[in-house]
Protein backbone atom coordinates (compact mmCIF):
# COMPACT_ATOMS: atom_id res chain seq x y z
CA UNK A 1 0.00 0.00 0.00
CA UNK A 2 0.54 3.44 -0.75
CA UNK A 3 1.25 6.51 1.70
CA UNK A 4 -1.43 7.66 0.10
CA UNK A 5 -4.10 4.09 0.40
CA UNK A 6 -2.91 4.78 4.46
CA UNK A 7 -4.01 8.53 4.49
CA UNK A 8 -7.64 7.25 3.01
CA UNK A 9 -7.93 4.34 5.48
CA UNK A 10 -7.32 6.74 8.31
CA UNK A 11 -10.16 9.45 6.96
CA UNK A 12 -12.58 6.57 6.76
CA UNK A 13 -12.10 4.84 9.55
CA UNK A 14 -12.47 8.50 11.77
CA UNK A 15 -15.37 9.36 9.80
CA UNK A 16 -16.62 6.06 10.57
CA UNK A 17 -16.35 6.72 14.43
CA UNK A 18 -17.55 10.05 14.59
CA UNK A 19 -20.63 8.24 12.87
CA UNK A 20 -20.88 6.02 15.33
CA UNK A 21 -20.67 8.39 18.07
CA UNK A 22 -23.21 10.67 16.44
CA UNK A 23 -25.71 7.66 16.67
CA UNK A 24 -24.75 6.27 19.54
CA UNK A 25 -26.01 9.64 20.88
CA UNK A 26 -29.38 9.41 19.40
CA UNK A 27 -29.68 5.09 19.86
CA UNK A 28 -29.43 6.48 23.58
CA UNK A 29 -32.54 8.76 23.07
CA UNK A 30 -34.68 6.88 20.69
CA UNK A 31 -37.80 4.05 21.59
CA UNK A 32 -37.13 0.81 21.97
CA UNK A 33 -38.58 0.29 18.05
CA UNK A 34 -36.36 2.35 16.95
CA UNK A 35 -33.19 1.32 18.98
CA UNK A 36 -33.90 -2.15 17.12
CA UNK A 37 -33.79 -0.55 14.13
CA UNK A 38 -30.37 1.33 14.97
CA UNK A 39 -28.54 -2.10 15.64
CA UNK A 40 -29.79 -3.77 12.40
CA UNK A 41 -28.23 -0.81 10.04
CA UNK A 42 -25.05 -0.53 12.44
CA UNK A 43 -24.74 -4.35 12.36
CA UNK A 44 -25.17 -4.01 8.41
CA UNK A 45 -22.35 -1.36 8.06
CA UNK A 46 -19.98 -3.04 10.11
CA UNK A 47 -20.75 -6.09 8.18
CA UNK A 48 -20.21 -4.16 4.94
CA UNK A 49 -17.19 -2.48 5.92
CA UNK A 50 -15.47 -6.05 7.10
CA UNK A 51 -16.32 -7.43 3.51
CA UNK A 52 -14.95 -4.49 1.54
CA UNK A 53 -11.59 -4.21 3.56
CA UNK A 54 -11.41 -8.23 3.84
CA UNK A 55 -12.34 -8.92 -0.19
CA UNK A 56 -11.56 -5.46 -1.22
CA UNK A 57 -12.02 -7.67 -5.23
CA UNK A 58 -16.05 -7.71 -4.34
CA UNK A 59 -15.55 -4.00 -5.19
CA UNK A 60 -13.85 -4.85 -8.79
CA UNK A 61 -16.24 -5.19 -11.83
CA UNK A 62 -15.49 -8.83 -12.78
CA UNK A 63 -16.17 -9.32 -16.88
Amino acid sequence: MQLADYFITAVFIILGLTGLAVAYESFKKASPTKKVIWLAVVLAAVTGAVLVFSYPELLRKTG
